[in-house]
């Protein structure tokens, strides 16, 4: 399968779950996959096709759930790194105010 085709079938998987297939959603889940200029130009043509030709693609459930999933993946690891380091920053902040209050009092 074509990389245009990758797109147009994640576009219509997309669409099919009740999003606008935009840019930044294709590219969220294909950048790594697909170069941008592609994933524009197959988002350019699936704009461009009827009802009917977007029924009429084939969308292959594997192929768009495994991308979703690395996604989805890649994602929740993104949060947990995000999470680690507020509670990190929230620490040393606490840190930093026993140190406040500590220099305060000598004074």
């Amino acid at each position: 399968m074509n990389e245009i085709n990758q797109v147009l079938q994640f576009a219509k998987h997309l669409q099919s779950s009740g999003k606008t297939p935009t840019t930044a959603l294709l590219k969220a889940k294909l950048g790594k996959t697909i170069p941008m200029p592609t994933i524009l130009r197959g988002l350019q043509q699936f704009k461009s096709l009827s009802e009917k030709e977007i029924s009429e693609l084939v969308v292959e459930n594997k192929a768009s759930e495994q991308v979703s999933t690395k996604a989805n993946i890649s994602l929740e690891e993104q949060v947990k790194q995000l999470q680690n380091q507020v509670t990190q920053l929230q620490s040393e902040q606490t840190a930093l105010l026993k140190r406040i209050e500590q220099i305060e009092k000598q004074q």
